[in-house]
């Protein structure tokens, strides 16, 4: 179900609104064009806001792996990564 929805959020949505937005643009009279365009970059915005979670989630889980390294250094006086 989270993958889903996720999967929604962050392909589905935004091929949505790229889509409805170029027909728009494309095909609509000047008011429609202007809302086509608008749609077009609520698109982008929606990518864009995915990437910055995304890029979030992987900063956290780099923090975390510094913070077992440096507990580790704590414990025994070397880096987890350095020869015996």
């Amino acid at each position: 179900m989270i993958r889903a929805a996720l999967f929604a959020t962050r392909v589905l949505l935004p091929l949505a609104l790229g889509v409805t937005g170029l027909a728009l643009a494309i095909l609509g009279t000047d008011a429609t064009e202007a809302a086509g365009i608008t749609l077009i970059g609520c698109a982008f915005l929606v990518v864009v806001a995915n990437a910055f979670v995304r890029l979030s989630v992987s900063e956290e889980a780099d923090r975390a792996r510094e913070e077992a390294a440096r507990d580790h250094y704590g414990r025994y006086g070397r880096w987890p990564d350095e020869d015996g």
